[in-house]
């Protein structure tokens, strides 16, 4: 990480040790995504922050969706058509 001049952290980081980035002597920026995490870190360690916008294109998170109660499937008998041919 000795070249390692900005970073963008994820919005999902909850914690960034203080460690994190050392021996990165090029690190001067981090971005974030609404990340309080990241500003918070380049705050304590001198770094400049720039809060950016996820990308357009970024699917939405996922909906947990409950299983209906009532989801029973029946099995229909193989017809001819569906039936696997004989060896």
């Amino acid at each position: 990480c000795v070249r390692l001049g900005s970073a963008v952290i994820a919005d999902s980081v909850t914690y960034i040790g203080a460690d994190a980035f050392m021996n990165c002597a090029q690190l001067d920026k981090l971005q974030g995504y609404n990340s309080t995490v990241a500003a918070e870190y380049a705050a304590e360690n001198g770094l400049e922050y720039e809060q950016i916008s996820p990308p357009v294109n970024a699917a939405p998170a996922p909906v947990p969706v409950e299983p209906e109660a009532d989801t029973d499937i029946e099995l229909a008998e193989p017809t001819e058509e569906t039936a696997e041919p004989a060896a």
